[in-house]
């Protein structure tokens, strides 16, 4: 773990999650950056308004996490560490081979730094970025 450093820290106050997420899936996602006139008009809107119960607001602070010299972006991984509601979410993406889309593994740790233990079974325990 010591070679894993914190390198990029977002704080997003705004965010949708359209999609419910497993313990390995395919995440296709679009974001849009919208000025809060716009995000007004949008949630006012009634395409809007019928996915309620299906989109949330919620707040996200999310840190991120690479080697000095970004191994693991230059392989098509990120690692992630997010809170959100009193939970801490591991997040490992990696490219899914289609656009706009990459395979992604979550998993409920207790701490704010990531465990690889739960990166077994993902792209990140064959990745030279680990040796």
């Amino acid at each position: 773990m010591s070679r894993l450093n914190a390198i990029s820290y977002a704080h997003r106050p705004m965010a949708w999650r359209l999609l419910t997420l497993s313990r390995m899936a395919i995440e296709v996602e679009l974001k849009f950056e919208l000025a809060p006139a716009a995000v007004r008009r949008l949630e006012a809107s009634r395409w809007f308004r019928a996915l309620e119960g299906s989109a949330k607001r919620e707040e996200l602070v999310s840190v991120y996490f690479d080697t000095r010299k970004r191994k693991l972006r230059d392989e098509g991984i990120s690692l992630r560490v997010r809170h959100t509601g009193g939970k801490r979410l591991q997040t490992i993406k990696a490219d899914a081979g289609m656009p706009l889309a990459r395979k992604e593994w979550e998993k409920e740790i207790e701490s704010d730094v990531p465990d690889l233990r739960c990166a077994r079974d993902t792209p990140f325990r064959r990745s030279p970025a680990r040796s």
